[in-house]
């Protein structure tokens, strides 16, 4: 097989990458090993009001979408406050569906023009004289070679192919999420999500569009409470719980990759950078990066490696703005200024960062014109 671009991974970053080359005419290869996957369930996320016009510009609808109005805080004092979406110009935010989200992105991807290869992985690539050779091997064990003149790489944390060519992963931190899901004791078309703080960790708590309600402790994994612990919390919180609850345990670690882009490759998503899910970016970076890199790979087919090299520049600087936003949010919270959790995260280098760079802002990308057309500098 042939393409002008493969992009392993078939997630947020992925598709998105691939409905925004594809709708340019390139041709492109989506190489997406979430059938081989099936059982593995991923959690919804918040997607802010800001996001709309992006879900615009990608032609998603929401209606498969919870809305929220916005968020309950208990951090840095015990009394609750909350983050409300009623003044929003651009409505409410949404509390996503990710298994819907996912699969419409993939179907939009594939309407305007992108190749889609379920159920394949990518089992190693080499240089060669057009751009790469990218091995692929099917569910059914099926083996057969790709030839492309540039790979993205949107496999998520794993990183598997950035991997390969050259670049090295920095985890910053060691957060874990034990995520507890179930059915909801009442439904709802709208709600706001909660974050509490405590002395190792914090609480994530948010109704699902699928009817069912998520509970996620995060917290250091040399310091998360074993199953019988996480089963006597959950219950001092409300949710119902038997001896068989286990949680589910996954990385939330920041993280990225160092180059994020070389010869013929970039990394887009959380191949490239992992956020802390407290910034409430991962969503949103996936669709404003996705763009951000098809900018750089339509440049990079034409003989021009300068936008590349823009890419580049543009993650370092959200990623200096992410750490920065987030060492900010952390050093509000000083009840546990003790605790190992947060003495971590007061590191008086992290607040050094937070005094230069506020907040993350995604600011160096304009977002989409109302109609939904993407509106991008001379350049």
């Amino acid at each position: 097989m042939r393409a002008d671009v493969a992009i392993i991974g078939a997630g947020p970053a992925g598709a998105a990458l691939a409905c925004a080359l594809a709708r340019r005419g390139v041709d492109v290869a989506l190489i997406d090993a979430a059938a081989a996957n099936a059982a593995r369930r991923r959690i919804g996320e918040n997607l802010p009001p800001a996001a709309r016009p992006w879900l615009a510009h990608y032609g998603l609808d929401d209606a498969a979408h919870l809305r929220t109005r916005g968020l309950r805080l208990v951090w840095g004092s015990a009394r609750a406050r909350w983050n409300d979406h009623l003044y929003s110009t651009h409505g409410p935010g949404l509390i996503v569906d990710r298994a819907r989200f996912d699969a419409d992105l993939v179907d939009i991807a594939v309407r305007a023009g992108a190749r889609h290869l379920p159920g394949t992985r990518c089992t190693g690539a080499v240089a060669s004289a057009e751009g790469w050779r990218v091995t692929l091997q099917r569910t059914q064990g099926d083996i057969s070679t790709l030839d492309c003149r540039f790979v993205a790489a949107a496999s998520g944390r794993a990183a598997g192919f950035a991997h390969r060519a050259g670049a090295v992963r920095e985890r910053h931190d060691r957060l874990v999420a034990l995520v507890h899901v179930a059915p909801a004791r009442t439904r709802t078309e709208a709600a706001y999500a909660s974050l509490e703080a405590v002395a190792d960790g914090w609480w994530y708590d948010s109704p699902l569009p699928s009817h069912e309600h998520v509970t996620i402790f995060f917290a250091e994994s040399d310091a998360a409470p074993d199953d019988e612990a996480w089963r006597a919390r959950l219950a001092d919180r409300g949710v119902d719980v038997d001896a068989t609850t286990r949680p589910w345990r996954c990385a939330a670690n920041g993280a990225r990759v160092r180059p994020v882009s070389g010869a013929n490759w970039l990394a887009v998503g959380d191949a490239a950078q992992a956020y802390d899910p407290l910034a409430s970016a991962g969503l949103m970076k996936a669709l404003v990066h996705g763009r951000a890199a098809s900018e750089a790979i339509v440049a990079a087919l034409a003989g021009d490696a300068r936008p590349l090299e823009n890419y580049a520049a543009l993650l370092d600087r959200e990623w200096d703005e992410y750490r920065a936003g987030l060492a900010a949010h952390y050093g509000l919270e000083r009840r546990y200024a003790d605790a190992p959790f947060w003495r971590r995260r007061h590191a008086p280098a992290n607040q050094a960062a937070a005094i230069a760079l506020p907040r993350l802002s995604f600011g160096r990308l304009p977002p989409p014109s109302r109609d939904g057309r993407p509106e991008m500098p001379d350049g």
